[in-house]
């Protein structure tokens, strides 16, 4: 409870219903048109399962009360470089 998980993927989707209120930052290592915003659909789905909400609606996580750091570090078609990598783990351990 209360845990602050970093996701680093493609974005998350941060409206998606089972997320709502998950997200308390999001940092696009990218340079993506679409920020830190998940277009590709794999960060979203990682994060719904580490911190999906107990709503009624869709899944529950694994951690339904921990924070998420939204990272996109791997860009819109679901690769990234190993700099843009390095600085969203760097970015994760100061937070």
């Amino acid at each position: 409870k209360g845990i602050l998980v970093a996701v680093l993927d493609t974005g998350v989707d941060v409206d998606h219903v089972d997320l709502k209120g998950a997200v308390v930052e999001s940092k696009d290592f990218t340079g993506s048109r679409s920020g830190s915003a998940d277009v590709q659909g794999h960060g979203t789905h990682c994060a719904g399962i580490i911190g999906a909400r107990q709503n009624d609606t869709g899944i529950v996580g694994a951690a339904p009360e921990c924070r998420l750091l939204n990272l996109k570090c791997l860009g819109d078609s679901g690769s990234g470089s190993d700099i843009g990598i390095a600085a969203a783990i760097d970015y994760a351990v100061e937070k």
